[in-house]
């Protein structure tokens, strides 16, 4: 099982995978369509053209939100090692 660090690397995963950069494998393939069927490879090949198109939909809302959660979280952080220091910083 994959564990990642934010939607970054899910969303990265998604798109560097090999399914998602070549779903139609499942369809030209002969050897999927004889061992599972067709229906089953359509549905295979349906689900990560969906999964390829909703990472990238939401890939560039994902990086701008999580950065600018990373930035409040290091000014905060700084704010609060300044205050512990005696220090006020100012925003300019």
């Amino acid at each position: 099982m994959a564990h990642y660090q934010d939607l970054r690397d899910l969303v990265e995963n998604i798109l560097n995978s090999r399914d998602a950069r070549d779903p139609e494998r499942y369809i030209r393939d002969s050897w999927f369509e004889n061992e599972y069927g067709s229906v089953y490879c359509q549905s295979k090949t349906d689900v990560y053209k969906g999964l390829r198109d909703l990472a990238m939909k939401y890939q560039d809302e994902i990086n701008t939100r999580l950065a600018l959660q990373q930035s409040s979280e290091e000014v905060a952080y700084a704010e609060a090692l300044a205050a512990r220091n005696g220090y006020k910083l100012v925003k300019g």
